[in-house]
């Protein structure tokens, strides 16, 4: 049982190594405050930071589709990056 558990962990975090570095490879840093990690089928998944959106924001989009937001939760479709558009104070001050 314990010998199980053991190689269970080991071959979880050997497949996170792996995974990140194959995401990491196509990182996309076009804009200052998003990257995008490229996907299959021309999808993204892209994660704003604190520059452009009130709290790190990660969205999944893909071309002639809306943009899913992931985080923070809840998720929601379809999401568009003006943030402020649901708030007309937040640009008054």
């Amino acid at each position: 049982m314990r010998r199980n558990l053991v190689a269970f962990l080991i071959s979880f975090i050997v497949t996170l190594i792996v995974g990140y570095l194959v995401l990491s490879i196509n990182i996309d840093r076009s804009v200052p405050g998003a990257s995008a990690i490229e996907l299959i089928g021309r999808c993204n998944l892209i994660l704003f930071d604190t520059r452009l959106q009130p709290v790190n924001t990660l969205v999944f989009g893909c071309p002639r589709m809306d943009m899913f937001r992931l985080w923070p939760l809840p998720i929601q479709h379809p999401w568009f990056e003006d943030w402020w558009d649901n708030n007309p104070d937040a640009l008054n001050g």
